[in-house]
């Protein structure tokens, strides 16, 4: 069963939300300051999203673009990250 929330009047998949509020972090500069934040490096989190340091590099960077179910995980990572306490809120 697909879980949706109510956007902008209309009924959107929670995952493209997530992945649009992701967008927003990384165009904003603020995914890397978030994992910074949390104490992670680079290579911890590229391991646990099973990618590449430099993968990752390029997302933080907005060079590249996360795509498929990585960019899920990532921004699921990123959602978990803005709950930790004094995480840096979002745009």
């Amino acid at each position: 069963m697909l879980d949706f929330i109510q956007a902008k009047g209309a009924l959107v998949d929670r995952e493209i939300v997530e992945l649009i509020h992701m967008r927003d972090l990384i165009r904003f500069g603020k995914a890397r300051d978030l994992r910074i934040d949390a104490g992670l490096s680079c290579v911890e989190v590229a391991r646990a999203l099973g990618v590449h340091k430099v993968t990752l590099y390029h997302w933080e960077r907005g060079s590249h673009r996360p795509r498929g179910e990585a960019a899920v995980k990532y921004a699921a990572f990123l959602l978990d990250l803005e709950s930790l306490p004094g995480a840096q809120r979002s745009p």
